[in-house]
């Protein structure tokens, strides 16, 4: 579950600059054993105004997350 400090936190990063890479890796770091722990970082990141087809692309090629489920992955239905 991520706390409203968190949340200011990671806008207070966003406003000094912190790329995507940076805040979702501090991201999860906090996010202990969630099910749905892609949705939450993109919930997240969204939140903080960064593009979804951004963020689905940054967990795919930097964080090795198999997104092929989500509509802008570049794998999506692939089989």
């Amino acid at each position: 579950m991520i706390t409203e400090n968190v949340r200011k936190q990671l806008a207070d990063y966003r406003k000094h600059g912190k790329k995507l890479k940076y805040l979702i890796n501090y991201l999860m770091g906090l996010i202990d054993d969630e099910d749905d722990f892609e949705n939450i970082i993109i919930r997240e990141m969204k939140a903080l105004a960064f593009n979804e087809d951004e963020i689905v692309e940054c967990l795919e090629y930097h964080f090795g997350f198999d997104m092929s489920w989500h509509p802008m992955s570049v794998n999506y239905k692939k089989e």
